[in-house]
């Protein structure tokens, strides 16, 4: 009988495993043939090759707002195309005319902006920011007829949708206008650009990515390194710190400690030994108009803490670098000042051991009052009630 139920389990996820790989191929020839269509002129495409087209859009990043939306797609499908480009290749340069508008299908590339070097009459690029598979680029020029603001460079092979100048205007010109009018919206009522000119706000918001994540989505990741300052448009975020601890539990680090628990780092012979726990404690809330991984990133730091999102949450995404290259000194000192850094780990664990040893507390007074309770209740019952001689005289026919 076990024999032929192992046989079973076996043979399902033979099926299972036959299945998977079967949706993958289709998924690999559906692209394949997607990406054949996008090789053809605009003038060839056929009504159902933009609607297989349109499939694929809908699954771009950027595009995801219009997946509902099958005619505005399946217009898009008849002007963008597919180009592809090696490591390494410049796609436009800084002070460029623009002239197209593109999307990251797969690959990914580098944001690079000019600066002074240390020769007179030189400048030299110095690199702000990554962008990967689904994120857009270069609308800024083209919604303002201006030169490129910085340059761009593929860091490995890469696919990029391709859409001219005149037909982003025509068809995403409106669309692209409004998703910057909203970082520099958001820009111009923050305390920190407070004042900032209209042409450095258009600078940053050129800049700037917006993103949109789910809940339970990690932002940052404690111990990472990144080169962006996130500030929430909308959303809320927890911002949380796993600590270590001497100890194997915290019952152990409490009773051990005594009236003054341990609260420095686990030694190496402590993580050796495995006399240590950790534990993950909430440092803060972050919603509209908090600001992200400043600190760290201006003190050249990893990352002290994770933000993960509990409500679906929009991000602005801005480089340390573009920031300090757009902002006045004056602004640059403000933005300083409201770094925000969290207590270190030595005090968190004070704090930690002092709720704790308080919640023991609270309850220890709690039981013990609804035990007195109960005890005066039952005490009360005992001397109140009939003794078993007084009930059975009660029960015996009166004489009369």
């Amino acid at each position: 009988m076990l024999k032929a139920i192992k046989a079973a389990v076996n043979t399902n996820e033979l099926l299972l495993e036959e299945e998977q790989l079967l949706l993958k191929k289709n998924k690999a020839d559906k692209l394949s043939k997607t990406k054949a269509l996008m090789k053809k002129s605009s003038i060839d495409r056929t009504e159902e090759d933009c609607k297989i087209i349109a499939d694929l859009l809908r699954e771009v990043r950027f595009l995801e707002q219009y997946k509902d939306r099958s005619d505005f797609l399946e217009k898009l499908s008849k002007y963008m195309t597919l180009r592809k480009y090696d490591e390494r290749t410049v796609i436009f340069r800084q002070g460029d005319i623009a002239d197209a508008f593109y999307i990251i299908m797969s690959g990914s590339v580098a944001v690079y902006i000019d600066v002074p070097s240390e020769l007179k009459h030189f400048t030299q690029m110095k690199e702000i920011n990554k962008l990967g598979p689904g994120d857009a680029f270069g609308e800024l020029a083209l919604l303002y007829d201006s030169k490129r603001t910085a340059s761009i460079v593929t860091d490995e092979p890469s696919e990029l949708l391709f859409l001219e100048k005149n037909i982003f205007r025509t068809l995403l010109g409106m669309v692209a206008s409004n998703h910057i009018n909203v970082i520099m919206d958001f820009f111009s009522a923050h305390p920190i650009f407070s004042g900032l000119p209209n042409s450095d706000l258009v600078q940053l918001a050129g800049k700037a990515q917006t993103h949109r994540y789910p809940i339970d989505f990690i932002l940052i990741n404690q111990g990472d390194r990144s080169k962006n300052v996130y500030f929430v448009i909308e959303g809320t975020l927890k911002v949380m710190r796993k600590v270590l601890f001497r100890g194997k539990s915290l019952e152990s680090a409490l009773r051990s400690g005594g009236n003054e628990p341990d609260s420095d780092d686990p030694t190496p012979e402590d993580v050796k030994a495995k006399n240590f726990f950790s534990e993950v404690l909430e440092l803060d809330t972050m919603e509209k108009g908090s600001i992200l991984n400043d600190y760290a990133l201006l003190h050249d730091i990893p990352s002290k803490y994770t933000a993960i999102t509990v409500l679906p949450s929009k991000i602005i995404t801005l480089s340390i670098e573009a920031m300090q290259n757009v902002l006045t000194s004056v602004h640059f000192d403000r933005y300083r000042r409201t770094l925000k850094d969290y207590p270190p780990d030595d005090e968190l664990r004070y704090l930690y051991f002092f709720e704790n040893r308080w919640k023991i507390f609270k309850n220890h007074i709690v039981n013990h009052t609804l035990f007195r309770r109960n005890a005066r209740k039952y005490t009360c019952l005992l001397y109140t009630s009939p003794s078993p001689r007084d009930r059975q005289k009660s029960r015996m026919p009166s004489s009369a």
